[in-house]
């Protein structure tokens, strides 16, 4: 064999990796470090009296929009909880400091503004429901 079709391989297995990877992670919730919040002023939105949705989203994003419709399903009627989406482009300050790098992502505050819950990517619609039953319970 030669050295191109080592690389190519090498190339091929990485890809492949990364791929597995991503789509294991896709849509998960992970719970970030304790002590992380978000205030109203920094959001420049009202806030839920029990729970905040924050989704961040790019114009073109597909994801995004799915994402949206099923938040927006999930929270109509609640009045304790808000559902905000930010376009992140007019959010640098925060992008910057929750470490957005991908879109969407959706953060879910408790009614202090403290983070509960992270998903990058399109969430898991039993898992969103899930994480948003949990932190109204508490």
């Amino acid at each position: 064999m030669t050295a191109e079709m080592f690389l190519v391989i090498g190339v091929i297995l990485m890809s492949t990796a990364f791929g597995v990877y991503r789509r294991r992670t896709d849509g998960s919730i992970k719970t970030p470090e304790a002590g992380s919040f978000i205030t109203a002023e920094q959001l420049g939105h009202d806030m839920g009296t029990k729970a905040t949705v924050i989704q961040f989203s790019s114009p073109y994003c597909q994801p995004c929009k799915a994402t949206n419709t099923m938040v927006d399903e999930m929270t109509s009627g609640i009045e304790s909880v808000a559902h905000v989406d930010l376009q992140v482009a007019d959010h640098l300050d925060l992008v910057n400091q929750l470490k957005i790098m991908r879109t969407p992502t959706t953060i879910l505050l408790d009614g202090n503004g403290h983070i509960e819950f992270r998903i990058e990517g399109l969430p898991k619609r039993d898992e969103i429901e899930s994480a948003l039953e949990s932190v109204l319970n508490k």
